[in-house]
Formats: structure tokens, sequence, C-alpha cells
């Protein structure tokens, strides 16, 4: 049954309850859509249906959470605490959009999480992305660009690594700088960081002190996950998501090249699918300044393999029953596929080892081909030592 919500004669979109002159429904059969309309949309963007659902929800939770009449008069942390309610795996309240989390392959659209019901953590942290932008279009935000924070950490409880995604919504100067964390899966709330701004970077120890201490909250002594072995990951602004979501749509092209059962063609197809979305991250990434690494590392590896399939094609289709012509001519069109893909993905690690900023995973990458070339000991030992001091309880990929 729809929720009813008395609000006034005003624009849809106006974020205002209290009066009883018109009356909106909560409806969440409004936030289906066609996989065909998903497939068209931007990792940000949300229908006009969707997005009037969601400020009927914000409004309802401003109205009942926090005894305010609009939505723009809440606290920069309430505002950040409606988003989150609205939208948190969490919370089952009549204001809520009811979604459930629910571990998948892949990186879901905005739209789509609100269409399906159901996301993992890096789904939430793109939807609140998503909200937010739209927000900040219409004037009603008031707030920094949010940060999408992931964390990588070895879980006692577990006995193994553990990824999440989170928000890190910065405050503003005149508001004391006031910044918190905003959690969609582990301890599930907003967390007020009491950093200064400059504090909030993944080299600062009071950073990582603050995610170690919100991350123990419920945990035993035995059970209580050390700072050292926190690796912390920060991405500023909207644009950042759309990186991401690239960013992953071409890493899951890449993870399924790589399952058994695959035919060659299918393998560069999907290949071929997965460097057209890393190129697209690295083109928004490196239009908006901001260094990307592990883009460049996953395009290296998807270079490197279609390197070895046609340099492997050029010689195998000389063993094939066909006139000689046409053997040479596929020959050396494969050689020359071969050698193309062979110079990117140079370019791609060059380009990589010149970058400031590096993670775990770019790190590896490097690694691996320092080894594979036969460079000096004292390099491969350095970045070693980066690793370590990253994610001390891993050993590199590729290092048996």
């Amino acid at each position: 049954m729809p929720i009813m919500l008395q609000m006034p004669q005003q624009s849809p979109h106006e974020l205002q309850t209290g009066a009883e002159n018109e009356i909106f429904k909560l409806d969440l059969s409004k936030l289906k859509i066609s996989q065909d309309q998903i497939g068209s949309m931007q990792p940000l963007q949300l229908t006009e249906e969707q997005w009037k659902q969601v400020i009927i929800s914000l409004s309802m939770i401003a109205r009942e959470k926090f005894r305010a009449t609009r939505f723009e008069n809440l606290s920069p942390d309430q505002k950040a605490e409606a988003i989150r309610l609205a939208i948190s795996p969490h919370v089952d309240e009549s204001w809520g959009l009811k979604l459930k989390y629910q571990e998948h392959s892949g990186l879901k659209k905005a739209a789509e999480t609100l269409s399906d019901g159901v996301g993992k953590c890096d789904d939430f942290c793109i939807l609140y992305f998503a909200i937010c932008k739209k927000l900040h279009e219409e004037g009603k935000f008031g707030l920094p660009e949010p940060t999408m924070l992931n964390l990588y950490y070895f879980d006692p409880k577990k006995k193994g690594e553990v990824g999440h995604a989170n928000v890190v919504q910065f405050g503003l100067p005149q508001q004391n700088n006031h910044s918190f964390l905003i959690d969609f899966t582990v301890n599930t709330e907003v967390v007020p960081l009491n950093l200064e701004n400059e504090e909030l970077n993944p080299q600062s120890q009071e950073f990582r002190s603050a995610i170690a201490k919100h991350l123990n909250k419920s945990r035993s002594e035995e059970t209580r996950i050390l700072d050292v072995n926190l690796d912390v990951e920060l991405y500023p602004g909207f644009r950042a998501a759309d990186v991401i979501y690239n960013y992953d749509e071409g890493n899951s092209y890449r993870v399924e090249a790589s399952k058994d059962g695959k035919s060659e063609s299918d393998q560069i197809d999907l290949l071929r699918k997965s460097s057209e979305s890393l190129t697209l991250a690295i083109t928004i990434s490196d239009s908006e300044k901001m260094e990307f690494p592990d883009a460049y590392a996953q395009r290296h590896e998807v270079f490197v393999k279609l390197t070895n399939i046609y340099r492997a094609k050029a010689l195998q289709v000389k063993s094939q029953n066909l006139p000689e012509e046409e053997k040479r001519k596929a020959a050396i069109e494969f050689a020359k596929l071969s050698m193309e893909f062979e110079k990117q993905s140079q370019l791609d690690i060059e380009k990589l080892m010149s970058m400031k900023i590096q993670t775990y995973f770019s790190l590896n990458q490097i690694y691996l081909y320092q080894r594979s070339n036969k460079q000096g000991d004292e390099q491969v030992e350095s970045v070693l030592m980066q690793m370590q001091q990253k994610r001390p309880y891993r050993k590199p990929i590729g290092s048996e």
C-alpha cells in the first residue's frame, strides 16, 4: 500500500512538508525501470519518477526523524544521515526506499540499484553520489562533492582480506570543516570524524585510526582490526564515481574473458570491451587531473593478454590448411595487431610507473612487469616494500 504524505502545492522537487494542500504518495513500484532504460543511462543518472520517490522519502525523513519542515533546513550531518536512511539496506521504515543488501559481481548504476531494490556497498555509494549530485544541481545540498572511500584490511573474524566501499563527506570551512563517514555496510551510520580536512588523506595516521575505531566498535580485543592492516584509498568528486563505474565494468569484462571454456573469439571480444571501458575511465580521470592508477594497471594487463593472443595466432596460422598467400597476409595482420597492443601495454606501464599515487594493485602490476623484464633487484625490492606497507598481511600476486 502506498504511503500517504501531505505536502504543499509546489513543484514535486520542492523538499518541504507540513501543509495539507496536496498529497504525494511514496510508491516504490515507480522505482522500477526497464533494462533498456538502464543501459542508456549514465552511472549517476536517475529517472524523473525515481527522483520524485527519492525526494518524497527525504522529505518524510526530514519531518519524521528531524522535525524539520524542509530538507534544506537540516544540518550537514543530518542531510547525510537523511540520504543514508533513505537508501540504507539496514533500514526498514515507512519512509525508506526499502533497499536490501545483496552481493553480486560488477557494479550497478544508481538507477539500476533503485530499480532492482538490492545492491552491495559499492552500489549504495554510487547511489549516494547520484542523490547528492542531483541535490547539488538543484542547489539543495550545500556541501562539497562527496569522496569515495575504499577500504581493504585483514579481518581476524574471517581470517582473510575484506574490502568495503564507503563515503567520506568533507565539511566546509565556515562549518568548522565538520566531516563525516557514511557507512552502508559494517556499522551502518553517519560517523563524525572530528578531523581537519587536511588530515583526511590515506597517509594520515589520524584518519586511519578514526576508520579503525569505527570498524572495531562491535569487535572483541581478539578480533579487532589493526591500523597497520588498513589500506585506504580516496577518490573525490562526482566524476570519481564515473571513473570507478567504468573501471569496474572494464574489470568485469576482463574477469569474464579469463573464465574456462571461453572461445578465442569470445576472449578477444571481452578483452576489447574491457579496454574500451578502462579507456573511458582513464579519459575521465585524466581530464579531472585525478590519478587513478588501477585503470592503467588493468588496461596494461588487458593489452598484454591481447598481445599474447595475437602473437599466438600469427604463429598458428602458418600451420593451417590455407593458401600460402592467405596465410602470409593473416600472419602479417596478426603480428601487426600483436605489436600494436604490445606498444600500448608498454605505454601504460610507463605511465603507471610515473604516477605519484599508487595502490596495492597498481604496485603489483609494476612488480610483475619488473620481475618479468629482469629489472634490478633494488627496483623490485622498493616496490615490494611499498606493497608490504599497504597490506602487510598479503603476498604479491605471482610472487610464488
